[in-house]
């Protein structure tokens, strides 16, 4: 609801700034790629080092738990693996990150982390 209420916020607010008392597809395109940016909890709201976890996750997305934590550690992050784990568990809960468990393999079974970026289309709404 949130974001069909910013959505329609921000299509107003493009259509204002060009002195157009209706708003058109452009308007509401414009409002799109804003909404990209729009989430609602913000970043800056959070610990320093998730947020920092958080920074390393969206370069990285779509990897595997363990091999951000590798990049995590060289980066020069502190917590221990566990830690690590529980800050991308907060994360997903957020809904900053998406997680995807994939049991079993040869590796055994791991997480896949991404970035949660929004791919939804007006119609969606």
């Amino acid at each position: 609801i949130r974001s069909g209420l910013y959505l329609m916020k921000e299509s107003g607010d493009a259509a204002e700034s060009v002195a157009r008392k209706r708003v058109l597809p452009e308007d509401v395109a414009v409002a799109l790629k804003k909404l990209e940016e729009f989430s609602i909890k913000k970043s800056t709201d959070l610990e320093d080092e998730t947020r920092f976890i958080l920074g390393i996750a969206k370069k990285n997305t779509s990897s595997k738990i363990g091999d951000l934590f590798n990049l995590y550690t060289q980066a020069g992050g502190k917590s221990t693996y566990k830690t690590f784990q529980r800050k991308i568990e907060k994360l997903a809960k957020a809904k900053f990150i998406l997680t995807e468990k994939i049991p079993g393999g040869a590796e055994g079974k791991t997480t896949i982390i991404s970035f949660n970026q929004i791919d939804k289309k007006l119609s969606d709404f």
